[in-house]
């Protein structure tokens, strides 16, 4: 075990050495910046693939070097970026910024001040730092960013598939409790088939704006294995924002994807009983989660029940039996229940922040930052994407929405800065018409 630690550590070491810079000159001539990349693909896919190590769904021994490796690496990356940020810093996302730091910081506040006082998870600090220098960064383009991103989830759709034969196992949710065509639900190389699912969502979106359709294929495969009803939710609304900004051909498949999912729902009473069963009607169970949350925001309606809500503890005496309500499912109900009308506060004014600079980045997005807006407002009403969770692949939701609504929403201020982030010559320029590559 050691040796095969210390075997890893080297080939590392020899990467950085040699591959690094050439890779850093390449982001930086692409239109991003070096360390906001390695964020993406550290927390997405290679996360990802460092879970299938862990036996039993625990890491340990080996995992969990690599597991620990891995946060280390994103959070050091977080560092580099942030403080590349601040010599380059992006111009008019001071709301923006200000709320994503009151609303992490509030979370932080009720571990103080909470009705039931705990040290902070680590990941309270770890998904701040990764998620402020894509807000703050002003050296890269959004469409670099999308470029990116499209890689990152593509491998996570295509490894999740490959788990099906490869690994059912893994690719199995183990606690499934409903079936599409007789097929139980799949949640890949995520972890969870609502992970998959959201994640697939955000990768047809990006890949309707300038990416590949042949990867649509895939996606929507994805997500229809996944069954995950708030997502195709999240889809229909994205598409329905950006289809009429496409171009003929993409315009195209956005509307017939829309319109079989219609037929389907419509058509096929099998399609309607297993994606509307009995349960649908209370939102599978969620509405018991949430008056067992909002017990929290009762005890201390100002600052929370704090991070200890819906904890082992914490459900055994508000829910008995069902233990299955890790978080409460729901991102309003999640923040009141957690942080009291503090937390709330600066959740309104994150989301007046993504809708000020989504509206003002959707003329160069082409429609792309309202259309993930929505989907993740989506999302927000049945999980809850804003909770700090670490270096992982839900983490790509946030750098999506965040990283394109800041870069396109404020023009790029280029800068020279190699590995060290050494500051440079600077110039202020627009993004550019045409596609870029990573």
């Amino acid at each position: 075990m050691i040796l095969l630690a210390a075997g890893v550590a080297v080939a590392f070491a020899l990467w950085a050495v040699i591959a690094a810079p050439v890779w850093v000159v390449r982001c930086r001539e692409a239109g991003g910046h070096w360390a906001l990349a390695g964020i993406v693909y550290l927390s997405g896919p290679v996360n990802a693939v460092i879970q299938l190590t862990y036996p039993g769904g625990t890491p340990g021994g080996f995992s969990l070097l690599l597991a620990r490796g891995n946060t280390i690496a994103a959070w050091t990356l977080g560092v580099v970026a942030l403080l590349s940020a601040f010599r380059t810093p992006r111009r008019g996302q001071g709301l923006l910024l200000g709320a994503v730091v009151a609303f992490y910081g509030a979370l932080l506040l009720s571990c103080v001040i909470g009705y039931q006082p705990a040290p902070p998870p680590e990941e309270y600090f770890i998904t701040p730092l990764l998620v402020l220098p894509f807000v703050l960064h002003g050296g890269y383009e959004w469409r670099w960013l999308v470029t990116v991103l499209r890689r990152a989830l593509r491998a996570i759709v295509v490894l999740s598939l490959a788990s099906i034969p490869l690994l059912p196992s893994i690719a199995y949710d183990p606690e499934c409790c409903r079936e599409l065509f007789g097929i139980e639900r799949i949640q890949g190389i995520t972890g969870h088939p609502n992970t998959l699912a959201i994640l697939a969502c955000f990768a047809v979106i990006l890949e309707l704006r300038g990416g590949r359709l042949i990867w649509l294929v895939p996606e929507l495969a994805a997500m229809l294995v996944a069954q995950s009803t708030t997502s195709w939710v999240a889809l229909a609304l994205g598409l329905l924002v950006i289809a009429g900004r496409l171009g003929r051909t993409a315009r195209a498949v956005a509307i017939t994807v829309g319109l079989c999912a219609v037929v389907f729902a419509v058509t096929d009473r099998q399609l309607v009983n297993d994606f509307f069963p009995p349960e649908f009607w209370t939102f599978t169970g969620r509405t018991t989660i949430w008056q067992a949350a909002l017990a929290g925001f009762f005890l201390s309606p100002f600052t929370g029940y704090g991070p200890n809500l819906l904890d082992a503890q914490y459900r055994a005496e508000y829910l008995g039996v069902f233990d299955a309500a890790g978080q409460a499912h729901n991102q309003i109900v999640q923040t009141l229940g957690g942080t009291g009308l503090i937390g709330m506060a600066c959740l309104v004014a994150v989301l007046v922040g993504l809708v000020r600079g989504a509206s003002r980045a959707a003329a160069a997005t082409a429609g792309l930052s309202v259309a993930l807006l929505v989907a993740f407002g989506a999302r927000l009403l049945s999980e809850t994407p804003l909770n700090p969770q670490g270096s992982t692949a839900t983490l790509l939701l946030l750098l999506a929405l965040f990283g394109i609504t800041s870069a396109g929403s404020s023009p790029v201020v280029r800068s020279t800065d190699g590995i060290g982030g050494e500051p440079g010559i600077r110039e202020r320029r627009t993004d550019r018409a045409q596609e870029v590559t990573a």
